[in-house]
């Protein structure tokens, strides 16, 4: 249960990571991250699945750029992708 007297920042650990929104990954693409696990900080994949986890709890909402699917088959290779609604008029 989450503590809403609490930053949901703080409590990833007790959300669960739901596999109903990955996707599977059936075409080739150019990898931007060439980092494997072993070599990358393990506190920034923890980030990474964090915010993961943060944006499957909140679900879709007209204020912030909404998570559609992700795709962490590859984790251990260091692959985590995620897939977020474009957004015409801005840049990230």
């Amino acid at each position: 249960m989450i503590n809403p007297d609490i930053p949901l920042d703080e409590q990833t650990d007790a959300l669960p990571y739901d596999i109903g929104w990955e996707f599977p990954l059936l075409v080739s693409f150019k990898l931007l991250v060439t980092k494997s696990c072993y070599h990358s900080d393990i506190e920034q994949v923890k980030a990474l699945i964090s915010e993961l986890k943060i944006l499957i709890h909140i679900g879709q909402h007209l204020n912030i750029v909404n998570l559609l699917g992700a795709c962490t088959k590859d984790i251990s290779k260091g692959h985590i992708f995620s897939i977020v609604e474009f957004c015409r008029h801005a840049w990230m």
